[in-house]
Formats: structure tokens, C-alpha cells, sequence
């Protein structure tokens, strides 16, 4: 009788998911009015193929929503976005037996370094956040967030599951961890290949896999696929680090940068930071889970002027 109720509550489950539209994800400059799923393929495990152990994670979170303790959109893989409900346990049904695409593997073991190995990050724990060796360092940047950097993982080696950074919705204490931040390191990965001969910045969302050089021994500099989209600095200036007053600014030489820091906190510099990139592992962005910034008024986002 169980095994019964079981098989007809995935056939209902597969019914229902058949009237969700799947996410588009084609147009990040002009999202949608509603949140993507960061995950195109069910892969809630991140072993690369949507098992029965999949459906079993995402039917654990049944009846979570944004807002509870409990909810993460890594299990919210369905249309709408905002509830886990019987259209996503439809979704990962139909998902059953699919080897999924590389880039969502890599996102789910992403959102699972956090959730399994260190679920304290979920919400800002300052303390546990330096233990970790993640320092402040930004102000609350528009559409952004807090960043803490882990000054150890800018190595130029690219690894979903070692963050560059982890970005905040508004630095204050217990606020939700909204996404994570990846940079490559322009001077070990060939920054400064992008053909822009009039040495002008290429504009955000950059895929950058055709010009970026791996580091020996590693097989990629970037998400698998072409989705994924990077932008760059130069001559970014980021003073008291490790403090509430944490910022970034542009400044051209390295003697500026120390002379604005005036000795509060660490300060850093770089002629050629390379590319930097978002992963909304953690809020689910509708200008789609490789953007810039996160829009104005989705899920309690303060109005911030989001530029993109």
C-alpha cells in the first residue's frame, strides 16, 4: 500500500510540473518579473545524474518558502520560484535518469559546500566567517551586497566549492548569504587577452572560457558551458579591510590606496585584478543565476538601484 502511494504521488507530482513553463534563461538583461531556478537539471546532490536520492532531497523540503529557516532554492527546482511544492517534486521526477549538464553539478556542489559543510555561513556570523578566513571587505554595494574575501582562495585556481568570496544582503549581523563570488586572477590566467584594442573594460557578463588560460594542472578557469558571465577590474583599491568601514574605491597607484586607508585596517591593490563573477547560489536572481547584481524588490531586497 505504501509503495502504492508513493508511485501514484510522483505520477501526480509529474502531471502537475507539465504545467510549469521552464526558466528562460536567455534573457538576463531583460529578466523576467519573477526568480529562475538556479538549477536547470535536478541534480540536487551534485554527483552529476538525477537519482531517486534527488527526488527523496527535494521531497524534503516539501512545503518550505521563502522566508523559512528551512527553504533553499538548491531544492526549489521548479516554476514559480518561491515555494517548494508539488511541481518541483513533478520537475525532479521528470528529471529522473538524466546525466545533467556540468555547470549545474558544479552549482549544486556550490550551494552544498555551505549547506552540508558549513551551513553557519547561511546567515552573516562574523566570527565564524574570519575562522574561515573570510574577512570584510566592501561597503554595502548596490545590488550586491557585503563581500567577505578570502584573500588565501585568490590563487587563480577556479573551484566552485572554494569561493573567492561570499556576499551578504546588507553586512548586518544574521542577514541571509545571497550568493558567492569567484575571481580570476588576472596576472596567473592571462588577464589581459580580451581584444579591446582601445583598452576599454568588455561589458559584464563576459563568457570568458575562449581567452582565459588555465592554470597548469587544472582543467578550467570557468563554469562549464557558456552561460556563466564574468566582468573585470583594474586598479581597484579596497581599504579597511577586516572592518565595519570596509570599502572600494579606484585608485591609480598603490600609494594612493595606502594613503586613503591611513592605517585603519588592511588595505589592498591591484593593476590587474582579472575577472570577477557572481553565483546567486543562494537567492534565486530572475536576471538569471551568473548575474551582475540582484534587482530591486525580490525577495525583501532593500530598493538599492540595482545598475543592471
Amino acid at each position: 500500500m505504501r509503495l502504492l502511494a508513493v508511485t501514484l504521488l510522483t505520477v501526480v507530482a509529474a502531471f502537475v510540473a507539465l504545467s510549469f513553463a521552464p526558466p528562460d534563461r536567455t534573457g538576463a538583461s531583460n529578466p523576467p518579473a519573477a526568480a529562475i531556478p538556479i538549477l536547470d537539471c535536478t541534480d540536487v546532490d551534485g554527483n552529476g545524474t538525477v537519482t531517486v536520492g534527488d527526488i527523496g532531497k527535494v521531497a524534503g523540503k516539501f512545503g518550505t518558502a521563502v522566508g523559512n529557516a528551512t527553504y533553499h532554492p538548491l531544492y526549489d527546482v521548479g516554476m514559480p520560484v518561491g515555494a517548494v511544492t508539488a511541481g518541483d517534486l513533478g520537475a525532479a521526477v521528470l528529471d529522473f535518469g538524466d546525466a545533467c549538464p556540468a555547470v549545474d553539478t558544479q552549482i549544486a556542489q556550490a550551494a552544498l559546500w555551505v549547506i552540508d559543510e558549513h551551513p553557519g555561513l547561511l546567515t552573516l556570523n562574523e566570527s565564524l566567517l574570519n575562522s574561515l578566513g573570510y574577512v570584510n571587505s566592501s561597503l554595502d554595494v548596490p545590488g550586491q551586497g557585503v563581500h567577505y574575501v578570502n584573500a588565501a582562495n585568490v590563487d587563480g585556481v577556479f573551484d566552485p566549492t572554494a569561493p573567492e568570496g561570499l556576499v551578504y544582503i546588507d553586512g548586518a549581523a544574521g542577514s541571509p548569504l545571497a550568493a558567492h563570488l569567484y575571481i580570476v586572477q588576472g596576472d596567473i590566467v592571462g588577464w589581459g587577452t580580451w581584444p579591446t584594442p582601445d583598452g576599454k573594460a568588455p561589458p559584464d557578463q563576459v563568457n570568458i572560457d575562449a581567452f582565459c588560460v588555465p592554470v597548469p594542472g587544472e582543467t578550467a578557469c570557468s563554469w562549464a558551458g557558456d552561460e556563466d558571465g564574468w566582468h573585470w577590474h583594474r586598479d581597484l583599491c579596497t581599504i579597511h579591510i577586516g572592518t565595519p568601514r570596509a570599502s572600494n574605491t579606484f585608485t591609480s597607484s598603490a600609494e594612493q590606496c595606502e594613503a586613503l586607508n591611513a592605517g585603519d585596517g588592511g588595505w589592498n591593490w591591484n593593476h590587474q585584478v582579472g575577472w570577477m563573477g557572481h553565483l546567486w547560489t543562494h537567492y534565486a536572481n530572475p536576471n538569471g543565476r551568473f548575474a551582475d547584481c540582484f534587482p530591486d524588490g525580490f525577495w525583501n531586497w532593500k530598493a538599492f538601484n540595482c545598475p543592471q
